[in-house]
Formats: C-alpha cells, structure tokens, sequence
C-alpha cells in the first residue's frame, strides 16, 4: 500500500488558513522497478495550485526494511477493458484499451469532438471501403454503423478504459 499525503491548495479537502490537508490512501503493489506517475486534477476555479506530497511504503516490519524487500509482483490481468465484456479484447490501435472501451481514436487521452469528427469520417463503412477505420468499429463486426456510434456515445468525454494492462490506469 503507498499512502500519499500531504498539502494541496484547492483539491476540495478540509481548508486550513486557505491551505487544504489531504490524505489518499492507494492500495497498489507496484513492481520492484520502473517509473510511476502521480495525476493530480484541481477542480478548484483557477485549475492550479502548488502540491507537496509525502511517499510512504507501508510494507514489511523491522528497522532497515525498504520497499525494494517487496516479493514480486503478480502477473498483471490481461482484460484490456476492465468494466466492459469484451471477450475477443480487440485493441486495433495497440494502446492497451480494448476498442469496446477506447473513444479516443487520435490517441491524445481523452474522448472529445475531434474523436466524434473522426468517427463521422468512416460512419456508414466496411471493411474494405475508403474511410472504414478498424479503430472506430467498437463492436468489432467489420461495419461502423448506430451500433458503434451508441457504443461512442457512452465513451465521449471519458478517458480511454479502464484497463488492468494499460499504463497508469486503474
């Protein structure tokens, strides 16, 4: 488990002399080397603030002990889509989201009217046709149709996923 605590300004915690005191606990048990990312969203009015976070792993007992003693880590899930049945568990686009749950066709992270514009252009395609592009046939039936913009519709303004095999998603 890493907890993270600390100061944030605006992230909507109990305000302290116009400083808010936060703490979020993670339970993640990361692999033993790599890079990790923290994203931090402010939802307060000037979407800013100064963040000051304290990292603490909270694994094992006994003096000397560091999180680099962890055993390793289980072998990640392979369900490209985590909240939606998609037993095939296309990604056409690579990108460790399965299609069933991936809007963002331009891949910059997030689902908006430049992916909407983008499914206009192959709407009404088949495989084989011009403009059929494989990444907006969500439901993976080789015809980009009502069925694939409904799918859309439900994705639009989320992030791609979830997914357990993507990086930094839940």
């Amino acid at each position: 488990m890493v907890v993270l605590s600390g100061l944030a300004d605006g992230m909507g915690c109990d305000p302290v002399n116009s400083i808010s005191t936060c703490s979020l606990v993670v339970n993640y048990l990361p692999l033993l080397s790599g890079t990790y990312s923290l994203l931090v969203n402010d939802a307060g009015t000037n979407q800013a603030g100064s963040y000051n976070f304290t990292l603490a792993c909270l694994f094992g007992t006994g003096p000397g002990f560091t999180c680099t003693d962890l055993p390793p880590s289980p072998v990640p899930c392979s369900d490209n889509c985590s909240v939606v049945d998609n037993v095939d568990q296309t990604d056409s686009n690579g990108d460790g989201f399965g299609n069933l749950c991936d809007g963002d066709l331009n891949n910059d992270g997030s689902t908006d009217t430049l992916d909407l514009n983008l499914y206009k252009l192959a709407h009404r395609s088949a495989v084989g046709d011009a403009n059929y592009d494989i990444d907006a046939d969500f439901n993976g039936d080789g015809v980009i149709n009502t069925l694939d913009l409904n799918i859309y519709k439900g994705l639009h303004r989320l992030p791609p996923g979830p997914s357990c095999v993507a990086p930094n998603s839940p």
